[in-house]
């Protein structure tokens, strides 16, 4: 979900039609499909589908408060899938960016995919203390790093 929809106004006790939610936000169907994958609860199981304004509404509140938050010491944020994740000590790599600086890459346990997008999590703009810290908080969680 790339756009925030926040200003968007439904109302609450209003049913929508997958048709007027297209209108409303300016989106595709496939968007809406999408977002029925991602979480979006219809009125009912029945197609086509109807959904409540303020269904709708939290969806995208909480969709919204996802990619606010910030990363557990073990979590890394996947590009691909657009979601916060947590992978197994084997999926973690210590590499250094091109400004020389270390940052941490990881395998996403989601989508499968290696990074093909560059590194999931970076710590290029945090202070060494704060790079050693975390590194030292998976070291000891993973045991990953070897010295």
């Amino acid at each position: 979900m790339a756009k925030s929809y926040k200003n968007v106004f439904l109302k609450k006790n209003r049913v929508y039609s997958v048709e007027q939610l297209m209108i409303a936000y300016g989106v595709t169907a496939n968007t809406v499909s999408n977002w029925v994958k991602e979480g979006l609860i219809p009125s009912d199981a029945q197609k086509p589908y109807v959904f409540r304004g303020a269904v709708v509404v939290a969806f995208h509140k909480h969709q919204r408060s996802l990619k606010g938050r910030k990363l557990l010491p073990a979590e890394f944020w996947c590009r691909t899938c657009q979601a916060s994740v947590e992978p197994g000590p084997e999926a973690v790599t210590k590499i250094r960016a091109a400004n020389g600086r270390p940052m941490l890459q990881a395998a996403c346990p989601v989508c499968s995919l290696a990074g093909a997008n560059g590194p999931n999590r970076t710590f290029a703009s945090t202070s060494n203390a704060a790079l050693q810290s975390v590194i030292a908080d998976i070291r000891a969680s993973f045991s990953i790093f070897e010295t």
